[in-house]
């Protein structure tokens, strides 16, 4: 009789967090982004563009540099897919007036639930 109800109890917490979990089926893409900006200058900067990415999984994180005026700031980053090319958006704040230096800003974009791909990566930056 115990080890009916034992069985029982098991049976009922594995359902309950196969629902919990969304049914078993993969979660939706979610993308972490942060950056540094000219007032945390990068360290090793070499030059703009695509500096690595690394997959864990179903998981990956690229990291990136990009110039932006001095009066400018980061805002928020997004992504855009189409087939196998990957775009990493930045968003920033635009400037008015702008300065006449630019700086070096980090980019770090961690996507959690993404299937792997042999992806062709690219920076594309937006203004707010």
């Amino acid at each position: 009789m115990k080890k009916k109800v034992a069985f029982f109890l098991v049976l009922i917490i594995l359902i309950l967090m196969f629902f919990i979990n969304g049914c078993g089926l993969p979660e939706e893409t979610v993308l972490e982004f942060s950056s540094e900006g000219c007032d945390r200058p990068p360290i090793n900067y070499t030059s703009e563009g695509i500096k690595s990415t690394v997959w864990f999984g179903n998981n990956i994180v690229i990291t990136a540099y990009a110039m932006i005026n001095c009066a400018e700031t980061v805002l928020d980053g997004d992504y855009e897919i189409n087939g196998t090319r990957m775009t990493l958006i930045y968003k920033t704040s635009g400037c008015d007036p702008c300065t006449t230096c630019v700086c070096p800003v980090l980019l770090i974009y961690g996507f959690k639930y993404i299937n792997y791909q042999d992806f062709i990566f690219e920076l594309k930056q937006v203004y707010a």
